[in-house]
């Protein structure tokens, strides 16, 4: 275990994360994960470039652009810019009080000589986190001696709409004043503080029960090292809520569930199938994926929703569709493959229709899919587009979701709780993995993979070239799947 030799400081992220788990803040700063720059397209990436956009708010504004590891100078920095009457905006000030460093992402300073404090973010409204982010930084500017008279939130307008000659960051923003909105939680916040301080200072982490909600966490391996192999939060539908009532009457593995313990069918089988380590395929499996037979398609989409519109008559969030794969099967089972990735280059939604239209026919061929999300995103389609609309209905007349039989009729062990395509493919066809492909391997990173792309901020040297590829093979793996899944599936039913 990790020896405590000083003091460890609080930062903003910090604090926030210790408010949401304290066990994660020791873990973060006493036993980090290596550094690694946040990619193109990503979440965090768009975070910095919006809190960058902002400043475009605030003309004439300075950047203290000292690295987080120079924070004296930054401090220095600062204050030096305060000091001076020809900066009307500071744009990541550095500050540190009561144990804890900021950056401050925009202080404004006012016409009667105070400042206002603007946090930014990339949302489309004020979530109740966002208070406690903003509480934690008026305390530590308060405390510095800065006479600040209003701090609020600017984030994401998300009605607006981008136009020809290009975005208006004034109106992409909305202003949220907090002012006088935190009161009682500025009255919180040192004891927040100080508590946060006492978990850094212990020899070791707290323990903190680990939830579903958890699972995207970096120390999820370790903060679940001990739970039993039967740990009940693999059951299907056992959330957090869920788990936490079983965890009231002493249920941890399902090994602990009793006879009166209420439970759905699908979990009754669920559990069943954990306990003896075989699959489960319901007798009915053969019947119901008749209207599955052959010939058939089968369609997966990919989709973005950049923060940022990139296209005119777009708003920020709004979900465009940019990549399809198909498969075809026919009687004889001679399986054909055609494709389409948008370029990125203008709004891909016309494109992306025609060529789908194209590919489908009008013929009556089912269109397997897995879940839910084609469907919506071609009645989206259809409303974007009233002279396609015929031909697009007629293709979501052809759906059949593969993800409802598979719900229904079988589950395996290994499936960990989840009907996934990326949990299931593994295990019924233990041949194909998502692990073998390059660049690219799951919705999110697709999605952050086009935008990167579309926004024009890569170049051939950053590979463009080859994260097209990786799109077109992680969605053709997706279809490939399905094909796959549905004939492991046949075979299950004989």
């Amino acid at each position: 275990m990790a020896q405590i030799k000083s003091k460890k400081y609080l930062t903003k992220s910090r604090h926030m994360t210790g408010l949401d788990c304290p066990k994660k803040l020791w873990l973060t700063v006493h036993e980090p994960m290596p550094y690694v720059d946040a990619p193109e397209g990503s979440p965090m990436a768009v975070g910095i470039e919006i809190g960058q956009k902002a400043w475009e708010l605030f003309p004439g504004g300075v950047y203290v652009d000292d690295k987080p590891w120079e924070h004296q100078a930054a401090v220095a920095r600062t204050k030096d810019l305060m000091n001076k009457t020809d900066a009307p905006a500071i744009f990541e000030g550095a500050f540190e009080y009561d144990g804890v460093r900021i950056r401050a992402d925009i202080l404004e300073r006012l016409a009667d000589g105070s400042w206002g404090l603007h946090e930014v973010k990339s949302t489309g409204s004020v979530k109740p986190s966002h208070h406690y982010d903003i509480a934690v930084q008026v305390h530590v500017l308060k405390g510095s001696g800065i006479n600040l008279s209003s701090y609020g939130l600017l984030h994401i307008d998300t009605s607006y709409v981008r136009r020809k000659k290009g975005i208006d960051w004034d109106k992409l923003f909305m202003r949220a004043d907090l002012t006088d909105d935190l009161n009682e939680i500025l009255d919180e916040t040192p004891g927040l503080i100080a508590e946060n301080h006492r978990v850094l200072a212990k020899r070791k982490p707290p323990e903190v029960e680990p939830f579903k909600k958890c699972g995207d966490c970096d120390y999820w391996d370790k903060c679940t090292a001990d739970k039993p192999d039967d740990w009940v939060i693999q059951v299907p539908g056992v959330g957090d809520a869920t788990y936490e009532k079983m965890k009231g009457y002493g249920i941890e593995a399902i090994s602990d569930i009793g006879d009166d313990y209420p439970l759905s069918p699908m979990q009754v089988i669920a559990c069943q199938a954990i306990m003896s380590g075989q699959e489960y395929i319901s007798t009915d499996l053969g019947k119901a994926l008749k209207k599955y037979a052959l010939p058939a398609y089968y369609l997966d989409f990919e989709t973005f929703f950049p923060a940022i519109p990139l296209y005119p008559g777009t708003k920020p969030y709004q979900t465009l569709a940019f990549q399809w794969s198909l498969h075809h099967v026919n009687r004889s089972g001679k399986v054909t493959h055609q494709e389409f990735l948008a370029t990125g280059d203008v709004d891909p939604r016309r494109e992306f229709t025609e060529s789908l239209i194209h590919a489908l026919g009008l013929n009556k061929q089912p269109v397997i899919v897995y879940s839910g999300y084609e469907k919506t995103t071609l009645e989206a389609l259809a409303k974007l587009f009233p002279d396609l609309e015929g031909p697009i209905v007629g293709i979501i007349g052809r759906l059949k979701d593969l993800l409802k039989v598979t719900i229904n009729h079988i589950y395996h062990p290994g499936f960990y709780g989840s009907f996934s395509l990326k949990s299931v493919t593994p295990v019924l066809v233990p041949s194909l993995s998502y692990a073998d492909l390059e660049g690219v391997s799951e919705g999110l990173g697709a999605s952050a993979s086009f935008e990167a792309i579309a926004s024009g901020k890569l170049n051939d040297d950053q590979g463009t070239e080859a994260l097209r590829r990786g799109l077109l093979d992680y969605c053709e793996l997706d279809t490939l799947a399905l094909v796959e899944d549905h004939c492991a599936g046949v075979l299950y039913s004989n």
